[in-house]
C-alpha cells in the first residue's frame, strides 16, 4: 500500500511542512527577511524517522526558496549540510 506524502509552504506558521496520509510528519521552520529566507530548525516526528522524509522536505524547501527569488540563509544543522551539494551554492548567504 502507497503512503500519500505531500510536501507544502505554510507560510502563515512560517515552516514548510510534510505530512504522511495527511498527519504532519515534519516541519522546517524559516524566516524570510531582506530577499533571505533563514532555516532555523527542521524536525520528523520519531515515528516517521529513517524514512527520508526530512530528506524530501528540505529539498522541496530549497528549490521553493529558488523558485521564489531568495536567497538560503542555512542556520539548522540539517539544511547546512543539505546546501554543501554544488547545485544550492549559488543561492547561499552564509552567517
Amino acid at each position: 500500500m502507497s503512503e500519500n506524502i505531500e510536501v507544502q509552504h505554510a507560510p502563515a506558521h512560517d515552516r514548510f511542512e510534510i505530512t504522511v496520509d495527511g498527519k504532519l510528519a515534519g516541519t522546517a521552520a524559516c524566516i524570510d527577511a531582506d530577499g533571505v529566507r533563514s532555516f532555523t530548525s527542521t524536525h520528523v516526528a520519531d515515528e516517521f524517522g529513517g524514512r527520508g522524509l526530512g530528506s524530501q522536505l528540505v529539498d522541496f524547501a530549497l528549490q521553493a526558496t529558488v523558485d521564489d527569488g531568495l536567497k538560503i540563509q542555512p542556520i539548522c544543522s540539517f539544511v547546512v549540510k543539505k546546501v554543501e551539494d554544488e547545485k544550492w551554492k549559488p543561492h547561499v548567504v552564509r552567517l
